[in-house]
């Protein structure tokens, strides 16, 4: 990190050399800020005016659905979750005991 001098202890000359320096940068970041505030007033990317596909389109507001009440069903294989089974012998053919 180069050494940090302050103003008194700088000549005339590397102050004028200074001066240019940052001004030349201060115009720099100016035009890079122009670039930046031009593309803000650009019209926003929609499937109408660019290669944006047409699911990342704006959406049309949608009613919220009411939320359903109890806990949901488990899943088929643990506990509480699944289908109740039915009463009796469920065999459709003899002797296996698979229905088939």
């Amino acid at each position: 990190m180069p050494e940090v001098r302050t103003l008194s202890e700088l000549s005339h000359a590397e102050k004028d050399a200074l001066i240019l320096a940052l001004s030349a940068e201060v115009q720099s970041l100016k035009a890079c800020l122009a670039e930046l505030e031009a593309k803000l007033n650009e019209p926003r990317k929609t499937p109408n005016n660019s290669s944006v596909p047409p699911s990342k389109g704006q959406k049309p507001n949608q009613k919220k659905k009411p939320r359903q009440p109890g806990p949901r069903a488990g899943s088929v294989g643990r506990k509480g979750g699944g289908r109740t089974l039915a009463s009796g012998n469920c065999s459709t053919r003899g002797g296996s005991g698979l229905a088939l």
